[in-house]
């Protein structure tokens, strides 16, 4: 943690002095008040008023993203998206750093992301603690920089047979921006209420002309935090009345840069390209261990923390232009995630009171590559016809270092015993997709759109999607939309391969966990079978209204039926999980999981979104945005597991907390508002979210005894003043009303002071103010 602080207080005298460098050129942020949305996620002819979409879409300004305050922008679209949610802090060190948004209420790891419409990598990560998102192998789109980014566009919509595989609940693209001139400065400091959590952020990025008509887009972002303890005092005997435990967001660094560039070429052809570069550290405590686990070396107890050390770098790298009368864009896309584990203040037992107190625990990596060939073509037919084509082809590799042995000899290192796979994992796949997508504007008022998409996967098969879509405009005004489709999503190699103990709370006890990869001879033994892909059904029908210039509605209902849901299956323990581990030599983890495609499911739901545009004379402009969303979760069947089930009917492959996790950890309603009044020198922001209600088992719980948490709105405000044409002074308070979830009774605390759930959308800073300073050049 002294690492972090040093950092942290370096960095914020560094943001501190380029802020009075920049202030004599710094100017104000304008917004384009005028314009009607355009969009270029979920149909690949020319892009389109947001209106016209067959499908929903979204779109957010970079400056309304940044306005917000927040550095995870994750979590700054969670408070811009009705659909968007992002989990709440968690403690537990694989979820904190692995966290990304889901869409819909459904998984994190179905939700495609998109930079400038291309694959970007998933993490190498694997979240398996008890949080939103158990199992998940998510995108972490907060690796890229704030100032990069000229917008995003939300499509909540299924879109495997246009993009691929994942996108089952819906599509995040984030278009960069290619400026070739000027640019942006910002500092940026905060601290939550209590007194922790102290935050700064630097960041910007600036324009420059390349060639005839090109551009390089460069930014970065350094930004960085202490952590935030929501724990109250430990009631558990030998502790004295101490508070123990850590609660909230860790500590943690990052930084993060990116180029952009477009250069023409002779004729209709330009190369292009980006790259984001990422380094983040990060201290993440584990669960207290009480004196009577090991008074030898720490008579008092301890916190076990690890620390994370992780590096990440994506690029993609392409030529477009013109050929007999079609648009062709080649491409190829790469991705590399690294992530490096060590923790300290810990001891391994087997080891005797002569244990090492810090060991380097390993680490994951995971790599993705792909190139793309895309054309497309509009032709003069009806009112209107546009064909696109490609083919694709991906390479996957994820692979495990093991840690020093020290670090899980025997029972390994108490918190985070070092990865030791019962065999070395390092395995790679490859998948060849072709598609073909088109749509008939049969007449002005009427479109029809249909894709099909073909992939085939070297280590489970293939798989066929498609989608038809249509969108109607019998008035100027109105306008009805529908979309029918199916999806997929491919198991993926993290869940595949993933293969260590780990030390979990299970039912409220302390244990090493043995995962094992799915063809393992334990999960086997076990009852594990290979993994197969998700499958989805998609359907969603809605329409657009706009009875005035200044005021558009839109409300759309949907359905996703998903079978095969990949899952983290329960912590399997009894006697027959023991005697099969310890008929494979497995004596360092009393209990046993695996990767299972557990259950089917069905999620309903309805997307309402109001934006109405005034200007108020010489008062400026007001603008006033709605956003609803409902998604009903359940499960529709779930999988056995004869193996471990005949001898104890107690052992199923999903217990309640883990069905929490897929249907209902996350709000079942979400209620966004926002109303912003500007003019030439002031702009005031307030913005609420009401989250609904949740269900979860708080991980010191008793085995699946869960708790209904009730509903929580967060309110914040922001008021931008220009100080100059070229200077901006912002600051905020985030959550004006100090709200927190429901606390975790007191029989599911279990003592430990642990006091509220790691589930929901409302994490454990409270109220928060940051001030900021913002600059172009």
């Amino acid at each position: 943690m002294l690492r972090i602080a040093k950092t942290l207080v370096n960095r914020v005298s560094y943001v501190a002095m380029l802020s009075v460098a920049a202030a004599s050129q710094v100017a104000a942020q304008t917004t384009d008040s005028g314009a009607e949305t355009v969009v270029v996620t979920g149909s690949r002819a020319a892009p389109r008023a947001a209106t016209e979409s067959s499908a929903p879409v979204s779109s957010y300004s970079g400056a309304e993203i940044t306005g917000l305050g927040y550095a995870n922008l994750s979590q700054a679209l969670q408070y811009l998206d009705p659909a968007v949610n992002f989990a709440g802090s968690v403690d537990a060190g694989g979820a904190a750093n692995a966290r990304g948004p889901t869409l819909l209420g459904l998984s994190q790891d179905e939700v495609l992301v998109l930079v400038d419409g291309k694959r970007r990598g998933a993490s190498s990560m694997i979240d398996f603690n008890a949080t939103i998102g158990r199992g998940d192998v998510p995108v972490d789109i907060s690796l890229i920089p704030e100032a990069s980014i000229s917008r995003v566009e939300v499509l909540t919509d299924g879109a495997s047979a246009q993009y691929g595989s994942d996108a089952i609940a819906g599509v995040i693209n984030i278009i960069l921006r290619h400026d070739d001139t000027g640019g942006m400065l910002s500092s940026q400091a905060g601290i939550t209420e209590r007194g922790d959590g102290a935050n700064a952020d630097l960041s910007g990025w600036q324009g420059y002309a390349i060639g005839n008509g090109g551009s390089l887009t460069i930014a970065e972002d350094v930004n960085g935090a202490e952590p935030i303890n929501r724990d109250t005092v430990d009631t558990r005997a030998g502790v004295a009345g101490r508070v123990t435990n850590q609660q909230g967001e860790d500590g943690y660094s990052n930084i993060d840069g990116s180029a952009d560039l477009n250069l023409p070429l002779s004729g209709r052809w330009a190369a292009y390209g980006n790259v984001t570069v990422s380094q983040r550290i990060a201290d993440n405590a584990i669960q207290f261990r009480l004196p009577t686990v090991d008074p030898a070396i720490y008579p008092a107890g301890f916190l076990p923390r690890t620390h994370l050390s992780l590096f990440d770098v994506q690029s993609t790298e392409g030529i477009k232009g013109g050929f007999m009368g079609w648009d062709v864009d080649v491409s190829d896309s790469f991705g590399f995630d690294r992530a490096n584990f060590s923790v300290d203040h810990t001891a391994n037992p087997s080891l005797g009171a002569t244990s090492p107190t810090a060991f380097d625990a390993g680490g994951e990596r995971y790599i993705q590559n792909l190139v793309d060939l895309g054309i497309n073509k509009a032709f003069d037919l009806f009112s209107g016809v546009n064909v696109a084509a490609g083919l694709e082809h991906r390479y996957e590799s994820y692979a495990i270092r093991s840690g020093e042995p020290g670090s899980y000899e025997g029972a390994g290192a108490y918190g985070f015993p070092g990865f030791n796979p019962p065999k070395p994992v390092d395995a790679n796949r490859t998948a060849f997709s072709a598609y073909l997508d088109s749509e008939w504007m049969l007449f002005p008022q009427f479109r029809l759109g249909a894709a099909g998409r073909y992939e085939n996967y070297s280590d489970f098969g293939s798989d066929t999607t498609g989608k038809l879509s249509a969108f109607y405009k019998p008035f100027e005004q109105f306008a009805l939309r529908a979309t029918a489709s199916t999806g997929f999503r491919a198991p993926a190699l993290q869940q595949e391969y993933y293969s260590t103990v780990t030390s979990q709370n299970n039912g409220g006890v302390l244990q090493n966990v043995g995962t094992f990869a799915v063809n393992d001879p334990v999960a086997i033994a076990l009852g594990a079978q290979p993994l197969k892909p998700e499958t989805s059904v998609n359907l969603s029908g809605g329409g657009v209204w706009t009875p005035m210039d200044d005021l558009t509605l839109t409300a759309d209902v949907f359905r996703v039926d998903i079978k095969n849901r990949i899952a983290l299956s329960e912590t399997l323990s009894s006697p027959a999980v023991t005697a099969i581990l310890l008929a494979h030599n497995i004596t360092n983890a009393a209990s046993a999981r695996y990767f299972t495609n557990a259950a089917n499911t069905k999620t309903t739901g309805l997307n309402m979104t109001a934006d109405w545009k005034h200007e108020i004379d010489d008062w400026g402009l007001l603008n006033v945005s709605l956003g609803y969303n409902i998604a009903d979760s359940g499960v529709t069947s779930l999988k056995t597991n004869p193996v471990i089930a005949a001898p104890d009917p107690a052992n199923t492959l999903l217990g309640t907390g883990s069905i929490d996790f897929l249907t209902r950890a996350q709000p079942n309603n979400k209620l966004n508002a926002a109303v912003v009044w500007s003019t030439d020198r002031y702009t005031f922001t307030f913005d609420a979210v009401r989250f609904g209600s949740f269900r979860y088992v708080p991980s010191t719980a008793p085995v699946n005894q869960d708790q209904i948490f009730g509903a929580v709105a967060v309110f914040n405000l922001t008021a931008d003043v220009r100080l100059t044409p070229t200077l901006t002074l912002s600051g905020g308070v985030q959550d004006l009303t100090d709200a927190y979830n429901d606390k975790v009774t007191a029989a599911k605390q279990g003592g430990t002071g642990l006091q509220y759930p790691e589930a929901g959308g409302v994490g454990f800073e409270g109220r928060q103010y940051f001030l900021r300073m913002t600059a172009s050049l």
